[in-house]
């Protein structure tokens, strides 16, 4: 039966006496050559790309006939010609095929070539036709990648140009086989002061990634150490996820002065009458929420000035005594001046009341 050539027979000989006991004399072996060759018959492979595949099309006993000659007659699509040769054997003629990946074009998964093998012997001319289905192999993107910024400092991208964003890291992702389609995404959360962008660059033909950042004063406070790491992925048509190396960014912080509270010129002035007591309280704000300590102060003598530790509030407890002002200054009133000082550290800051 096809697709077989040839099939064995094993025939057993025995012989018998009148008692009916009988002994194995021989066993014979009857070899029986197909007489007919399917010269319509299209036979349906399959194959993956890279695989290299044989198939029987001409028996050994074809072979053995004279003349004898056999070519691949037809290929269609010629472009899958190059891929298939044949091999004369012991047992027989053989197609080879050996796809590349080449064969299959980017979106489709599979395609089919019909190849027709011609052989002549001194019996006639007889064809095989196959018809060859090769499945795609999908290969894995390529992504090279630049760290173009390892260092930060907090607020350094006000310096830069008006679109403020800084790029820090870039990546071009190519696929061999032609896919154009490339999803890129973050696994971890952005900040808000990062961005991800990408678009397909025609002149490298691959997906063009950037990371821009523009870090503002909280990025060291939000993250220990100010460091911050970027895992970014991306997958293909078929699914399969992969992600560039992993882009770590270090921030180093930009400390920003205290100051005190005030809303107009209005707040450091205090009026007070002799023999009085007045407690004033003066509020400092620490952008960066860093620990505000009170520094010095030069106030008159009956100006106290002191701070509860961890307190962002400097009390100032003010008790004139009497005949500070003479009778005869006009306006019946005299000016002193209080000066504070207040430091998170790193910087002062200061206030004349």
């Amino acid at each position: 039966p096809y697709p077989l050539f040839a099939q064995d027979y094993v025939i057993p000989i025995v012989y018998k006496d009148n008692m009916g006991r009988s002994q194995s004399l021989v066993s014979v072996t009857l070899t029986v050559v197909s007489t007919t060759w399917p010269s319509n018959f299209a036979r349906v492979v399959t194959v993956y790309e890279t695989d290299v595949v044989a198939f029987p099309v001409v028996p050994h006993a074809y072979l053995s006939a004279t003349p004898n000659s056999y070519s691949i007659s037809s290929v269609l699509p010629s472009s899958g010609s190059p891929f298939f040769t044949l091999l004369e054997k012991m047992e027989g003629l053989y197609l080879i095929a050996a796809p590349t990946f080449e064969t299959v074009k980017y979106p489709s998964s599979n395609t089919f070539i019909n190849v027709t093998v011609s052989h002549v012997n001194g019996t006639g001319t007889f064809q095989s036709r196959y018809r060859v289905e090769v499945i795609d192999v999908n290969r894995d993107p390529v992504a090279t990648s630049k760290v173009l910024v390892e260092t930060l400092r907090e607020s350094d991208a006000y310096l830069v140009s008006m679109s403020r964003y800084i790029p820090v890291f870039t990546a071009l992702i190519t696929d061999p086989d032609s896919n154009t389609t490339m999803n890129v995404m973050a696994t971890t959360r952005l900040p808000w002061w990062a961005t991800l962008s990408t678009f397909y660059d025609n002149v490298m033909n691959g997906t063009n990634v950037t990371l821009e950042v523009y870090p503002d004063y909280d990025a060291v406070y939000d993250r220990p150490y100010g460091l911050w790491d970027f895992v970014i992925a991306y997958s293909d048509s078929p699914g399969n996820i992969f992600t560039l190396p992993t882009y770590t960014l270090t921030i180093l912080n930009t400390n920003r002065a205290p100051y005190f509270e005030i809303s107009s010129s209005n707040d450091t002035t205090v009026l007070i009458s002799e023999g009085q007591k007045l407690n004033f309280t003066l509020t400092v704000v620490d952008p960066d929420f860093d620990t505000v300590h009170f520094v010095r102060a030069v106030t008159p003598e009956w100006v106290t000035v002191s701070q509860f530790p961890g307190d962002y509030n400097i009390d100032l407890i003010m008790t004139p005594g009497y005949d500070l002002v003479d009778i005869d200054v006009p306006g019946g009133n005299v000016s002193f001046t209080a000066y504070v000082v207040v430091t998170d550290g790193i910087e002062l800051a200061n206030i004349t009341l």
